[in-house]
């Protein structure tokens, strides 16, 4: 006769497939919501991200100094070329720090880069190579990737925009020539009035005459004798 062994019921291992992955997708949808609302949410510093390749230089040894530029300016050269600059970053650059990542330095705070490096960065156009930038450390060659500017910083750019175009308007101003006065309608001459003979000078006054003694009448012709006739002559 056959043993018949009884048969427990033994739990069949659940299958953890399905909630890996549902795990990896909620982890999925989490990061790409951290990602959108990074790029929603305005951050309360501005901040910048740049690559740059260093080339230091002793400061109290012009030789080196010059060295230095020199490799800086044909590094740039050959970017330009088309070489890639992550890279020569990680060949030439003297920051241990970002030459391993290609140059790249991450984002940092507004006013926390050295002088120099500070400027070029907060001014210039994203994704363009600069000239060779001196600054404390060394030579530096600079690409911009991204550049976040908070909202207070926005506001005050604005600001300083109007003023400067204020100031420059005003300046225009007073610059520019006073406009020309338009030509008055042109004034008819007026006939002159007839010209009037100056009065002659009046004449001295001449001494008053010397009275004449009276007119004495003239004295009658005497009378004549009477003509006797003229005798006629004798045949």
């Amino acid at each position: 006769m056959p043993l018949e062994f009884e048969h427990e019921d033994i739990e069949e291992p659940k299958d953890r497939t399905k909630l890996m992955w549902l795990g990896v997708i909620v982890l999925f949808v989490a990061m790409l919501a951290a990602i959108w609302a990074y790029g929603r949410i305005k951050p309360y510093h501005s901040m910048v991200r740049a690559k740059h390749i260093l080339i230091s230089s002793n400061a109290a040894d012009p030789a080196e100094q010059a060295r230095s530029l020199e490799l800086a300016q044909e590094l740039r050269k050959r970017i330009l070329a088309g070489e890639d600059f992550g890279e020569l970053a990680q060949k030439y650059s003297n920051d241990p720090q970002s030459a391993s990542r290609g140059g790249d330095i991450g984002y940092t705070e507004k006013g926390k880069l050295t002088e120099g490096f500070e400027e070029y960065v907060w001014t210039a156009p994203v994704g363009q190579l600069s000239e060779v930038v001196k600054t404390s450390f060394g030579y530096h060659l600079i690409v911009v990737v991204d550049r976040i500017v908070s909202d207070v910083d926005r506001a005050k750019q604005r600001e300083d925009e109007e003023w400067r175009r204020k100031l420059s308007g005003e300046a225009d101003k007073a610059a520019s020539p006073a406009p020309a006065t338009p030509p008055s309608a042109p004034v008819s001459p007026q006939p002159a009035p007839d010209a009037q003979p100056a009065p002659s000078p009046a004449p001295e006054a001449q001494p008053a005459p010397e009275p004449q003694p009276e007119a004495q009448p003239a004295p009658a012709p005497e009378p004549q004798p009477d003509a006797q006739p003229v005798p006629a002559p004798a045949r």
